[in-house]
């Protein structure tokens, strides 16, 4: 009989980025898959733990997994405290990037390597508790998930771990195609008949959109317009601001609805990243038929595949380029919307909880360690 499984639910009390939306997509796309039968053996019990202070309206809507409020205590120390007791005997998946290092059955998530691999992206805080606490947790935990191939090498190289300790589990898209597009973003923000260009994520170094605002100036085209979505985290990365420039509309957190809207009607969407260990956005983009251009960053080629063309991210004469010849091209953008939407509809949240139910099962019948110590 399988132990009870219990999911790490502390990503209820953070703003959604990509981490918090993995975690809800997969909680939610898992309790449909437990609802379809558990393959083909006894369901396990699954328990998502939340802290006391999460949210009435942060919860998921649950059909199999019980949800049940834990603790007294807030972040870090409600991870390494309440929920290490309260998920003491089962098996404990964080999917948010930390948890408890005390625990015999614990599944970790980590979504990629980007603090040791691009630390300037981050501030000094950040990257001295990261530094820490996420090798720290790599080497401790029974199983290691991550977001691609990419990510599992750079783990494995930056963590010390062994690769074989670590399992894919890639993220999906088509939460983007949920709800009707919300055209009102379009007229509120004066994009309405025009021709756009998307950049969509944090505002970040990493992001590199100070590269697309370049190449922008350098097509010098009146007909064109950027459109950047996204806010700015200045608890965990280092200040970036934009520049400002007549061409650019800064449209902050958009809901999903009106990113779907934004993606149908642009011209094309661009992300010129230094470092990502997935990217949702190009995928989303792809899903809703926008031709996407990204950067040469590894994780993003292999998600990407042929679906988006591909500039470096440094070269901003080369993407002005490939974004003039996207707004003079109509076969050029025909064929790159068919190939992103093929290429998009490989990625669903139900793929994803398909192969965690994999490891999962597999995993649920070890028996634990005696002990687990601490690396030296």
């Amino acid at each position: 009989m399988m132990p009870t499984i219990y999911i790490n639910g502390r990503f209820l009390t953070q703003k959604m980025t990509g981490q918090q939306r993995f975690s809800c997509e997969l909680v939610t796309a898992l309790d449909r898959r437990l609802q379809a039968g558990w393959h083909g053996s006894d369901d396990p019990r699954v328990v998502l733990l939340v802290p006391a202070a999460a949210a009435p309206e942060s919860t998921l809507d649950l059909r199999r997994i019980e949800l049940r409020r834990v603790g007294r205590l807030r972040g870090h120390a409600w991870d390494q405290i309440d929920l290490a007791r309260h998920a003491a005997g089962g098996v404990l998946v964080s999917l948010c990037g930390t948890g408890p290092l005390a625990h015999l059955r614990h599944i970790v998530t980590i979504h990629d390597a980007a603090p040791f691999a691009n630390p300037h992206n981050f501030t000094p805080a950040f990257r001295r508790a990261y530094g820490v606490l996420i090798p720290t947790l790599a080497k401790l935990a029974r199983r290691v998930l991550t977001v691609s191939d990419f990510s599992k090498a750079e783990i494995a190289h930056y963590c010390g771990i062994d690769a074989g300790k670590i399992e894919v589990v890639g993220n999906g898209a088509d939460h983007i195609l949920r709800a009707p597009a919300d055209a009102a973003v379009l007229d509120n923000y004066g994009l309405a008949g025009r021709r756009y260009v998307l950049a969509v994520g944090s505002l970040s170094i990493n992001k590199n959109f100070g590269l697309v605002v370049d190449a922008f100036n350098r097509l010098q085209r009146d007909d064109l317009v950027l459109a950047v979505a996204g806010g700015q985290n200045a608890g965990v990365f280092a200040r970036y601001p934009l520049r400002e420039t007549a061409n650019v509309v800064r449209l902050g957190y958009v809901s999903d609805p009106a990113l779907r809207a934004l993606y149908e009607n642009a011209l094309c969407f661009v992300l010129p990243s230094l470092y990502e260990g997935f990217g949702i956005p190009p995928v989303e983009a792809m899903l809703c038929g926008c031709p996407t251009i990204i950067s040469t960053a590894p994780a993003l080629v292999e998600i990407s595949s042929d679906g988006a063309l591909v500039c470096d991210p440094h070269d901003p004469d080369a993407l002005a380029e490939l974004i003039g010849r996207l707004a003079d091209d109509d076969g050029l953008r025909r064929q790159m919307r068919e190939r992103g939407l093929t290429r998009g509809r490989r990625f669903t949240w139900e793929a994803s909880a398909e192969r965690l139910a994999a490891v999962l099962h597999g995993f649920g019948h070890e028996q634990p360690l005696p002990a687990v110590g601490r690396p030296a």
